[in-house]
């Protein structure tokens, strides 16, 4: 389980839980979210010459009626946030993940 707070480009941060549901070293791992955003979530990693390539699936949207409604509203920025915060997410897991031994 990971505990998350994310202060993307909006007026207030997220939180969110995303709980781990498969984890197969080192080729990917599977989780589903709960919180101010829900969903499931998928991380593949393939060797590729000296490094390796990642893939981030998703199926996530805001839990909350108020996410809800500002997306509604506010579509572009909402969505630049979001791949903003999945970016960010991927590249942070990641400097997590090399980190361990």
């Amino acid at each position: 389980v990971w505990l998350c707070t994310i202060r993307p480009p909006l007026p207030f941060p997220l939180q969110f839980v995303i709980h781990l549901d498969d984890v197969v070293r080192p080729a990917l791992v599977s989780a589903h979210i709960t919180g101010d955003i829900a969903g499931t979530a998928r991380l593949d990693v393939a060797p590729h010459g000296t490094g390796s390539d990642v893939q981030l699936t998703s199926t996530l949207a805001p839990s909350n009626r108020t996410l809800g409604m500002i997306e509604t509203l506010a579509r572009p920025i909402i969505r630049r946030a979001y791949n903003w915060m999945l970016d960010t997410g991927a590249r942070q897991f990641l400097s997590s993940a090399i980190a361990q031994p």
